[in-house]
């Protein structure tokens, strides 16, 4: 056993743990007193983690729990991951989902808007998971502190029986939106010009649902003198 320990992440809205345990009775694969080539050079991430339980490796996203069930939508839309089998035989996969209670009470769920919970995957093969929480009953930013730290949400992915992947989504009360960078979706200037601008709007707690930019006008005012008007009509959707 090892811990607790500090840690900061350095990602924005995605962070990756690798972990290795080592020791004279039980080297992992990766400790170079075992000679094995993997631990002295590049080595493809798919043949190091499902292959030694001397590796693990946690992946954990923030996502929204202070705006509500709004917020946390918002943390899901277009979310997805990689399911990948490192054999070199076809196995099957399940995904397992496990929501806190403060959402399974409420009436949240998980579904899979790619396919089933349960597929198979050939030799190597890789494949997308998309998915989407289904909401239930609203809660509150204190609602989510009452809960206790360790809120996640939680699928893990299984090849035949044994737990070689998956995801953490980590419900954090501070954040009101999703975190600007998320894995596996790229961002224009645009989105981020666009979620700007709402952070410095007096809403009055209304829901902002999508933002649809048909045109981009910049007021200048420079030194006293009459002010220059640049007007610019572009189509395009931000987030």
């Amino acid at each position: 056993m090892v811990g607790p320990f500090s840690w900061v992440p350095t990602e924005v809205g995605h962070e990756c743990m690798l972990m290795e345990v080592s020791c004279p009775g039980d080297r992992s694969n990766i400790d170079v007193v075992g000679g094995l080539p993997c631990a002295f050079g590049p080595t493809p991430h798919w043949r190091l983690i499902p292959l030694d339980n001397n590796l693990a490796q946690r992946n954990v996203a923030p996502v929204a729990g202070g705006g509500g069930a709004t917020g946390l939508l918002s943390s899901f839309r277009d979310a997805y991951f990689y399911a990948s089998n490192p054999f070199d035989r076809s196995v099957r996969v399940t995904l397992n989902a496990e929501l806190p209670t403060l959402l399974t009470e409420r009436g949240w769920g998980l579904r899979y808007t790619s396919g089933a919970a349960s597929f198979t995957l050939g030799p190597r093969a890789v494949r997308e998971v998309r998915f989407e929480l289904t909401a239930g009953a609203d809660f509150t930013p204190d609602e989510v502190r009452k809960a206790g730290e360790d809120l996640r949400i939680r699928i893990r992915m299984r090849v035949d029986g044994s737990v070689v992947g998956g995801m953490s989504y980590a419900i954090d009360p501070k954040l009101t939106r999703p975190a600007r960078t998320r894995p596996g979706r790229k961002r224009g200037r645009l989105d981020e010009l666009a979620e700007e601008l709402l952070e410095g709007l007096e809403l009055r707690h209304r829901d902002v649902r999508a933002v649809d930019v048909t045109h981009v006008i910049v007021d200048i005012e420079l030194g006293g003198r009459e002010r220059h008007h640049h007007h610019h009509e572009d189509d395009g959707d931000a987030d």
